[in-house]
């Protein structure tokens, strides 16, 4: 069987763009908001995952972090 490479999105190439230059431009010192969303399945956190992949080398430090999936967790519980 053969297997796609980890680091593999098909079909994703002008997003991956349109995050890259929101990159660019808040490295010139433009302010950016990126919002990813969709439907459940349709590939939001792989897109994320593959922008995260490229960042570093172009000189970006990245961090992540999860909300907890718990019922009654308080507003704003991640901030």
């Amino acid at each position: 069987p053969t297997s796609l490479a980890a680091d593999r999105l098909l079909g994703r190439d002008e997003e991956l763009a349109g995050l890259a230059a929101a990159a660019d431009r808040a490295r010139a010192g433009r302010a950016q908001v990126v919002l990813i969303s969709g439907e459940a399945g349709i590939g939001k956190s792989s897109l994320l995952e593959a922008a995260v992949r490229q960042l570093p080398s172009q000189g970006w430090l990245v961090g992540s972090g999860q909300c907890p999936e718990t019922d009654g967790a308080p507003p704003g519980w991640a901030w």
